[in-house]
């Protein structure tokens, strides 16, 4: 569980999956917690973490059905993750700094949750950004689809910068000549726009907003307004530059 009861997880290590040496617990969390929320006892070896017997038991319940399943289960089922999630509403009630991942339920309502399965690969993969959706086209519709498919949220930071020149040599590769799909996905970002992209997560991320553009994006661009803006030193001027934020749609 994580801390105050915010979600509960239930992993399932297949045969085939070796658990990293260094404990990976952490990589499964859904939010990132800032304060120590242990109490530490004196002249005691541990602590303990404040939440009561209703999040034990919903906790406990999930992982029988979740151990049952698996029972019932014919052949055999690949490591997984088994959550529910609190809100962001829950999230913010609490009397410490948190900051909840991208698969926490967007809401204000404190007893809103959501049950997810997750891939454990997909899992660790989430915890180094992977669930973080960067965008090169502004007001695209795409997150309201992968959010309907996973039921998780998703954020978009869009930047102006600089493509790849096409290299006419991957053409057939590339656009399925050769097999029926491609078989190679070409990244042609610039690799400035793509570190810009990191610098506005880290710097920004507690706004908790759906979607944050470079000022060069929307100057001249009818969206609805902003709820928020802020400065981000980006490359390769090393000047700060406007980063314009959004809730839900852009076209609202």
């Amino acid at each position: 569980m994580e801390p105050y009861g915010t979600a509960s997880h239930v992993v399932l290590v297949d045969e085939d999956t070796v658990w990293p040496s260094d404990d990976a617990v952490d990589k499964v969390h859904v939010a990132e917690w800032l304060d120590e929320t242990q109490v530490v006892l004196p002249a005691c070896n541990s602590g303990f973490h404040e939440y009561g017997v209703a999040d034990i038991m919903q906790a406990a319940a999930v992982a029988c059905e979740c151990a049952l399943s698996l029972l019932d289960t014919d052949g055999k089922l690949p490591s997984r993750v088994w959550s529910v999630v609190r809100s962001t509403g829950y999230c913010e009630s609490l009397d410490v700094s948190v900051v909840p991942g991208p698969l926490v339920p967007k809401s204000s309502d404190v007893f809103n949750s959501i049950r997810l399965t997750r891939n454990l690969e997909e899992a660790f993969v989430a915890q180094e950004g992977g669930c973080v959706i960067r965008s090169a086209i502004p007001g695209a519709e795409w997150e309201l689809v992968l959010e309907d498919d996973v039921l998780a949220m998703f954020d978009a930071i869009s930047m102006k910068g600089l493509a790849s020149p096409q290299n006419e040599q991957l053409n057939p590769v590339v656009q399925g000549q050769i097999v029926d799909q491609p078989r190679t996905v070409i990244l042609k970002t610039s690799s400035r726009a793509m570190a810009n992209c990191f610098d506005i997560e880290k710097s920004l991320k507690r706004h908790r907003a759906d979607w944050y553009i470079d000022s060069r994006i929307t100057e001249g661009v009818v969206l609805k307004d902003f709820f928020q803006q802020e400065d981000v030193v980006l490359l390769p001027s090393g000047e700060p530059r406007r980063i314009d934020m959004y809730h839900g749609s852009l076209f609202d």
